[in-house]
């Protein structure tokens, strides 16, 4: 069964059917097309990558995985079979790609908006559901949707893909045996500290880097964590476009907000992570702060600090503890204040705040 999974917005959950026409859409495109053969040796460079590198599973991850393995690959390829391609077979591709038609599809749609429309209930857990059949009409019309004129296409080239695996730690000055074993400062100036420690343990081509930015107005007041969080999530969401290239390719960042400013880190193979790194950075010197994207991002917030409110008491206790223990805390019904009771974040002051004080 080929799967395709969509979390949507509040806007999107009211359109899904044009969402599944541009789905299909985006499927008679890449029907149209010869087979990629770029395409296929990207995806067979990330899979190699992985089965390499790969780290140890916990037991009973590692059995599910085998057992399921097991019932596809004879037991001499089930450690390797679901990691790498053999070859490039457009016509394997082209008859799967064939097969990806609208007379085929089941569409699960689940969301509070299409409660109406679910009359049944499930004997297990009573969970509500209901059942429609899709018209010929529209069947007809997602078959026949075109990509044409429109923003779908094949994506560029990964450009974050490694391709140099070599460890630092053999080529250092009298071998892995002579480096420290505890991380060095290599920089300590006004306002700047650096630190470093190159691992001979683990012997991965990887690297994890800490920035920790130290941002007084960060924590200042409610209103201004809030703020620093939004921004956060604001920095995050601008940054999606090649972002999930980085992930693809192992490579993953996070920014999050702090009692002392903000915390940057980044994670993942060594080659390609200054790449990664100075786009980060660069977007965090001059974010766009888009209104549009400020006012989701900014609903996204405000649906947080409600459902605090819903979780278990047991997680209330803890953050209640937290509160309790740490010298310099706000507690969350001030952060509720200031965006759900008053409403008062606008877009004029949070881009004075990230511009000017952040």
């Amino acid at each position: 069964m080929f799967e395709v999974q969509m979390a949507l917005s509040e806007e999107g959950d009211g359109k899904v059917d044009e969402i599944l026409l541009e789905l299909f859409a985006a499927v008679n495109m890449l029907r149209a097309l010869p087979p990629a053969r770029w395409v296929f040796e990207e995806c067979s460079s990330l899979a190699e990558m992985g089965f390499r590198y790969k780290e140890q599973d916990e037991p009973m991850d590692a059995a599910n995985s085998l057992a399921t393995s097991l019932e596809h690959h004879p037991p001499a390829d089930v450690l390797s079979a679901p990691y790498l391609h053999q070859e490039f077979d457009p016509a394997a591709i082209e008859a799967m790609l064939a097969l990806l038609t609208p007379a085929r599809v089941i569409t699960l749609h689940s969301s509070r908006c299409v409660a109406a429309a679910a009359p049944y209930r499930e004997p297990w857990y009573n969970t509500p559901f209901g059942t429609a059949h899709i018209s010929d009409e529209t069947l007809e019309r997602w078959a026949a949707a075109s990509a044409e004129g429109g923003m779908l296409r094949l994506p560029d080239p990964n450009p974050f893909i490694p391709t140099d695996f070599g460890l630092v730690c053999d080529s250092a000055p009298g071998g892995a045996e002579a480096l420290p074993r505890l991380p060095t400062r290599l920089l300590d100036e006004a306002g700047v500290e650096l630190w470093h420690k190159t691992d001979a343990t683990f012997r991965r081509p990887k690297t994890n880097m800490w920035m920790a930015l130290q941002l007084s107005q960060a924590y200042a007041t409610p209103l201004k964590v809030v703020m620093t969080s939004l921004f956060t999530r604001q920095l995050s969401d601008e940054l999606t476009e090649f972002s999930y290239h980085a992930e693809v390719a192992g490579l993953h960042y996070r920014v999050q907000s702090s009692n002392g400013g903000l915390t940057i880190l980044f994670g993942g193979y060594s080659h390609k992570l200054p790449a990664l790194l100075q786009r980060v950075v660069s977007k965090l010197a001059a974010p766009d702060l888009a209104a549009e994207r400020f006012a989701i991002q900014r609903d996204n917030v405000r649906r947080g600090y409600a459902n605090f409110f819903k979780e278990a008491p047991y997680q209330h206790a803890v953050y209640l503890a937290s509160v309790l223990l740490e010298v310099r805390r706000h507690h969350i019904l001030d952060y509720y204040r200031e965006v759900v009771e008053s409403g008062s974040l606008d877009l004029d002051e949070y881009r004075a705040f990230v511009t000017g004080e952040l």
